[in-house]
């Protein structure tokens, strides 16, 4: 009994997984607020050079409007 149970889970398991791996994944449109990336490094150095090459790269391909900000504590 337990091993007839164990084949039809495992059975079930598979057909759920193909089933997830046969659909398409569906892309999600950039969204239109501005989009905020926080560093909490203070002005100047690298921890704020970075983010801002980061925005400057996705500000590009998305079209979307990015903003660094500096957060330090």
């Amino acid at each position: 009994m337990a091993q007839g149970y164990r084949a039809f889970a495992w059975l079930a398991v598979m057909s759920s997984l193909w089933s997830l791996a046969r659909t398409p994944a569906s892309a999600q449109d950039v969204p239109n607020q501005t989009i905020r990336i926080m560093s909490p490094y203070p002005t100047g150095g690298l921890g704020d050079i970075l983010p801002r090459i980061v925005a400057a790269g996705l500000r590009e391909p998305t079209g979307a409007t990015l903003m660094t900000e500096n957060i330090p504590d």
